[in-house]
C-alpha cells in the first residue's frame, strides 16, 4: 500500500516529537517542544539502484572546509514533509536526532536517503512504527558512558558539538 502525503506529514512531526523527549532524556540544559530541522540530503550510497528507486543527485550538498554536512533549513516539519515528498515518493530512511538546543528551538538533524521510493515496503524502520524514520540520541559527545548505576544515561550539555565547531570557526 502507498504512504500518503497526509500520512507521511503526520509521521515526520511524530519523529520530531520523538526525537526532542529522547533529547530531554540526556539534556543538562532545558529542551523546547518546538523544533526546527536541518536537512542532510542523500546521506547513502545510491549506486545499484533497484526498480522503482529515484535519486535527485542534485540535493547533494557536499561538506564545508571543516568537513561538516552542509545542510538545508533550518525548516519546520511541514516544509520537510513538502520538500521530500516527490511525486508521491519519499526517502528510504530518515534519521532524526537533536544537534542543538536553543532558547527557543530544539535544532533537530535530518539525515536523508537519496534513494526516494513509492512502495511502503521499501521504507526502512518499519519496527518502530513510523517508517521511514528513526530516531537516535542526540550527538554523544567523545567521552560519554553510560551510567554505571543504571540510573539511565548521563546528562551533558547537547550543545557541546556546536560550541565546539563554532569554536574551529572562529566563533562564527
Amino acid at each position: 500500500m502507498a504512504l500518503t502525503f497526509d500520512t507521511f506529514r503526520d509521521r515526520t512531526h511524530v519523529a520530531c516529537t520523538q526525537a526532542v523527549d529522547f533529547c530531554r532524556r540526556y539534556a543538562l540544559q532545558p529542551v523546547p517542544q518546538s523544533y526546527v530541522l536541518r536537512v542532510v540530503p542523500n546521506a547513502s550510497c545510491d549506486e545499484n539502484l533497484r526498480p522503482g528507486e529515484v535519486v535527485f543527485p542534485e540535493d547533494s550538498l557536499g561538506t564545508d572546509a571543516f568537513g561538516h554536512d552542509l545542510f538545508l533549513g533550518p525548516m519546520t516539519a511541514a516544509e520537510f514533509a513538502a520538500w521530500a515528498w516527490r511525486d508521491a515518493r519519499v526517502p528510504e530512511w530518515i534519521d532524526v536526532n537533536a544537534v542543538e538546543v536553543t532558547p527557543r528551538y530544539t535544532v533537530l538533524s535530518a539525515l536523508v536517503c537519496g534513494r526516494f521510493t513509492d512502495r511502503s515496503e521499501d521504507l526502512y524502520h518499519l519496527e518502530e512504527g513510523i517508517p521511514p524514520f528513526h530516531i537516535l540520541s542526540p550527538v554523544l559527545p567523545p567521552d560519554y558512558s553510560e551510567d554505571s548505576a543504571g540510573d539511565g544515561p548521563l546528562r551533558f550539555d547537547v550543545n557541546w558539538s556546536v560550541k565546539r565547531y563554532r569554536a574551529l570557526r572562529g566563533g562564527q
